[in-house]
């Protein structure tokens, strides 16, 4: 959040926005230099809990959304199972289409798929984890396009809708 808001409140990350500012932008955590690319595969993704992929926000309109407060030590497992199960619960992140026995799911899974099947045998099964209602194992599924526009209040429950392809 600070890093939007200190870079000027960009409308989107295009492509280039994106390296610039995830990769090649340094920040000052805890001392040392870091670019936001470095701290989450160096430093966040080895602990090796694809919930996280729930709670991360850069921002955007298909980020995960904010939580309203502090991920702590003494409640980070339970607060991480929350955020997995709101995140699978919205429209905007995973759409069910029983007619055609597919799922639409967000990007994070295209993303980050080989961190979810480190946990699971498919993306399916590892989504019904946190879902009330399980999806058929049987589903195809495809991705939905990620929206890389800067999040505002005026956005707030949309997502871009558009689909991507089928797997």
């Amino acid at each position: 959040m600070f890093g939007v808001l200190n870079a000027g409140v960009p409308d989107r990350f295009d492509a280039l926005g994106r390296l610039w500012f995830f990769s090649l932008r340094g920040n000052t955590i805890g001392g040392r230099s870091a670019s936001l690319y470095r701290l989450e595969n160096d430093v966040i993704r080895p602990i090796s809990d694809p919930r996280i992929h729930f709670a991360l926000n850069c921002m955007v309109v298909s980020c995960p959304r904010l939580p309203r407060t502090a991920f702590t030590a003494e409640s980070l497992d339970r607060q991480l199972d929350r955020a997995a199960r709101s995140f699978v619960a919205e429209d905007r992140n995973l759409r069910l289409d029983r007619q055609r026995r597919q799922v639409h799911l967000s990007a994070i899974f295209d993303f980050y798929t080989r961190d979810f099947l480190a946990q699971a045998p498919s993306l399916i099964a590892y989504v019904n984890r946190y879902r009330a209602e399980p999806i058929p194992l049987d589903y195809r599924f495809d991705f939905l396009e990620y929206d890389w526009t800067i999040n505002d209040q005026a956005f707030r429950g949309q997502g871009s809708g558009s689909i991507s392809t089928t797997r």
